[in-house]
């Protein structure tokens, strides 16, 4: 789950202006987190 606290988002991001705090249920164990998005109604990213 992301907690955004700045919306909107921008792309490409500039520092300081996009805001979010990800929570994540499973243990990854000291692997990074990797996310892929898409814009809504596509399903592919881009």
């Amino acid at each position: 789950m992301g907690y955004i606290f700045n919306a909107p988002l921008v792309a490409p991001p500039r520092a300081g202006k996009n805001k979010i705090l990800w929570h994540v249920r499973q243990p990854r164990d000291g692997s990074p987190l990797r996310i892929t998005g898409h814009p809504a109604g596509r399903t592919t990213p881009g």
